[in-house]
């Protein structure tokens, strides 16, 4: 059964603000108002969070309820009137694989640098723009260090650098929400 509000529709923006010093990132809407997201976007504290999904125009203040350093995880809360207020809450699952060569397709939706584009005709102005993929996660490589990698299907991540901004996105797998994209570097996207 396909999760209410789709995996683009739970996604957010994640801004955080520390003396001066920006982090940016993406998050995923699991209820009204609550935000999963990667800690080190929303980190070192004290830092101003704000999150935006894709119904408004405008960041709305957040903050940090629960987080893991080990998992590089956060829980954020918001508004629940202003953020995700018509989602329902998120179902959760575990990939479970008894044949590797056979691994179900997963989804991810974030705000990537590369499609960062102008916004009007203020040469200054740009918007995050959405992208999702579709991919797989690869068993084998989180044997020891519990990071999976995210094979993209029909394009690889040639230029990390363009990738970067996906840290925080959820990962989902037939309507569940199943990994967070955790790194974007030269090895790839680690969940």
């Amino acid at each position: 059964m396909p999760m209410i509000g789709g995996s683009e529709r739970r996604t957010v923006e994640v801004q955080g603000t520390s003396s001066g010093e920006e982090s940016y990132g993406t998050g995923y809407l699991i209820a009204p108002g609550l935000v999963l997201t990667a800690l080190h976007v929303a980190q070192p504290t004290p830092r101003d969070v704000a999150v935006r999904d894709l119904q408004n125009t405008k960041f709305t203040p957040a903050r940090v309820v629960w987080s893991d350093p080990r998992l590089d995880a956060a829980l954020l809360e918001a508004d629940r009137d202003a953020v995700g207020a018509e989602m329902t809450t998120v179902r959760f699952g575990e990939l479970v694989c008894s044949d590797p060569g056979h691994r179900p397709q997963c989804t991810m939706s974030g705000f990537p640098k590369a499609m960062c584009r102008k916004a009007g005709a203020d040469p200054g102005r740009f918007v995050d723009d959405l992208k999702t993929v579709d991919g797989t996660i690869a068993p084998h490589t989180g044997s020891r260090s519990m990071l999976y990698g995210f094979e993209v299907l029909g394009a690889l991540p040639r230029f990390y650098e363009n990738w970067k901004g996906l840290s925080g996105a959820g990962v989902t797998c037939q309507g569940l929400l199943v990994g967070l994209v955790r790194t974007v570097d030269k090895q790839g996207i680690a969940v």
